[in-house]
């Protein structure tokens, strides 16, 4: 098992185990897509690497994120559950916003 894996394990194990708060929905939606880090509502959204195809056998995206910003940054993480593209960044939480 590589260390990755091992740490997308635990954090898919404590996010089984934690009871998310009910927060009260106040202001108004946002306009554009919010970045995956900021979707209190969405914890069950984990990332995973984009499938090798027949041809492409190391595929890569642009990060969603990345490119609302005017910034070119290709990843091979996505969202199976929302089909959302992230980089490496935006899983770190560095802010992006």
């Amino acid at each position: 098992m590589h260390f990755v894996d091992f740490r997308l394990d635990i954090e898919e194990r404590l996010l089984k185990t934690l009871k998310i708060p009910n927060y009260k929905i106040c202001g108004r939606q946002s306009q554009g897509d919010t970045p995956l880090r900021l979707q209190a509502k969405q914890w069950a959204h984990f990332p995973q690497h984009i499938s090798p195809t027949t041809k492409k056998k190391h595929p890569t995206r642009e990060c969603k994120v990345c490119r609302k910003h005017n910034k070119r940054s290709e990843t091979t993480w996505e969202c199976k559950q929302s089909c959302c593209i992230t980089c490496s960044r935006v899983l770190r939480k560095v802010s992006h916003t």
